[in-house]
């Protein structure tokens, strides 16, 4: 590696975005997503917390196509609407295997927390709770400064744990599930 990085996508001028999706508004957010469940976080998930819009693209040599779209007022994913503006998305090993393949969702100061397994498209919760809820392992994911990502705290790396914190109490946890296969 000598250091140096050069694009292998680039979007500007007249059609804004990627893949139809416009990031358009300062709310926007991207993460990584293994979609297919072969070990490789190729697809991209766009969503708008707030406005129920959440695109899943797969990138066929440098075209960006949606294989999942809910447009501005849509339906969410997987029965969670993204209707509030504080709501967040990451992508999640469950089952140990090394592989993001379930988007966990969860609306701080609220204690939602949903996961969300993908079958062909087909998104189900695996884990849902409410709004209100109880937030996840203990964690009551009550405060609005509340947030959470997939970690790994063992040898191999792998990021079937979730790391959640608030900010400026000091407050850190990981928790994970008592199902691990790997």
């Amino acid at each position: 590696m000598d250091g140096v990085f050069s694009s292998v996508y680039r979007q500007s001028g007249s059609e804004p975005g990627i893949g139809g999706y416009d990031l358009m508004s300062p709310l926007d957010q991207v993460l990584a997503f293994d979609y297919e469940h072969i070990g490789k976080a190729d697809h991209l998930v766009l969503y708008r917390p707030g406005s129920r819009k959440v695109s899943i693209l797969r990138n066929r040599n440098g075209k960006f196509s949606p294989v999942y779209q809910q447009g501005e007022g849509g339906k969410g994913i997987g029965g969670y609407d993204l209707a509030s503006s504080a709501d967040s998305i990451f992508a999640y090993d469950l089952e140990g295997t090394g592989r993001l393949e379930y988007l966990a969702l969860y609306r701080p100061g609220t204690g939602t927390f949903w996961l969300l397994k993908n079958h062909r498209g087909d998104f189900s919760p695996v884990y849902r709770e409410g709004d209100p809820g109880c937030g996840i392992g203990g964690f009551d994911l009550a405060s609005a400064d509340d947030r959470a990502f997939a970690c790994s705290s063992g040898k191999k790396g792998i990021p079937s744990q979730i790391a959640l914190y608030r900010p400026g109490s000091g407050i850190f946890w990981i928790v994970k599930t008592g199902v691990q296969t790997a």
